[in-house]
Formats: structure tokens, sequence, C-alpha cells
């Protein structure tokens, strides 16, 4: 088989990099599979900031893109809310055309960057941002407001501007639409003009 055709996806918390990823698996006329990056956290009890590059186990993400480039299957592990704790789930990831990798710290390894065939920055307006944090925290996790919004401003918010922020020099597209149909299609529309996907 070829080489499968890496796209990475990066953005701030609650970009919507999870939602695009799946859009776009799903109206791509390949095959395709999603890798995220919070599969890849280092269970560590102790640590508190999840929003930091060394929160990832890079070793394990490049040795898992270099495995599906040659071919071979992958399991990754399915973390659940709490990521200090090792997982008891995990799914099979079999090499297929398209394979997009999602995630805050994607373009930070450089040599899981150098595998990005196509590098795509979702560049959300902040308030916007926490907004969707704020939601989710808080149905989701059944955490309070005045948490989330305290964890965002001491931790979130200096990692975004710290580390997430100036990857998006490393990017092809940089996409600031808030639509998911406007963002699949400004994929789509670089794919087809590289040749990746055929013209309709």
């Amino acid at each position: 088989m070829t080489t499968p055709y890496f796209i990475g996806i990066v953005g701030g918390t609650c970009s919507g990099k999870s939602q695009l990823a799946r859009t776009v698996a799903q109206n791509l006329d390949k095959r395709c599979e999603i890798l995220p990056l919070d599969s890849y956290y280092v269970v560590d009890p102790n640590r508190k900031d999840h929003d930091h590059p060394t929160a990832i186990d890079f070793t394990l993400l490049n040795r898992d893109l270099e495995s599906l480039s040659a071919g071979n299957a992958i399991s990754i592990p399915l973390f659940g809310s709490h990521v200090e704790v090792a997982p008891t789930k995990s799914k099979l990831i079999s090499p297929t055309d398209v394979i997009i990798v999602e995630g805050l710290h994607v373009f930070w390894d450089k040599d899981v960057l150098s595998k990005m065939s196509l590098r795509v920055f979702l560049d959300i307006d902040a308030d916007i941002r926490l907004a969707r944090r704020i939601i989710r925290d808080v149905v989701e996790y059944s955490l309070n407001v005045e948490d989330v919004c305290q964890y965002y401003l001491t931790t979130v918010r200096l990692a975004h501007n710290h580390f997430i922020e100036p990857m998006r020099e490393y990017a092809d597209l940089i996409i600031t639409s808030l639509t998911t149909d406007d963002q699949v299609e400004v994929i789509e529309r670089y794919l087809k003009k590289q040749a990746i996907l055929q013209s309709s």
C-alpha cells in the first residue's frame, strides 16, 4: 500500500479540532482514520497541567506514525475524563489512505511535524473558545464555572500563548471560519489543488 497521507490539525482548547477531524473523515472520498493526540497523554497521577507539551508521549506517537507508514496497524489507548489514570480501553487504528492527527501540540515535536503532509491551524477567537470550554466542562464534567475559569486563566491561556499560538507558523492552512462546513471546504479545496482528491 502507499504511505498514508497525514493531516495534522492544531488549535487552542475547544477550537473544534475533533469535530473538524470527524467531519473531514466523513466527507473524504478516501478511507480515513483519526489519531487523537489525547490518546498519548503520559500517565502521571501527580501532573496537574495537561496543556503543556511534556504531557504528551511524542516518542510513542512517532513510533505509531512510523508503524502506520510501514503498513502496520496500531492500538491506541482511550482515556476517560481523568487522564492521570491509565486507560483500560483501546482502539485499533489501521493504515489507510488518510490519517488525521488532531490535538493541541501536533506540531510541537519536529519529528511528528515532518510527517504531516498537510498542516492545519484552527484560529478561533479566545472568547469563543473559552465560552465553549465553560459549557463543555460544566455540562460534561460537572465542574463549576469558577474552577473552569480559574484553570483557564492560570494554565490554559498561558499554554496557548507560549506553545500553541507559535505553531501557526508551521501551518499550510490557517482557518478562521467558525462553521465546520466552511472549514472542510477549505481543506477539500487544498487537497484537490494538491491532487490528493479528485475535482468534481
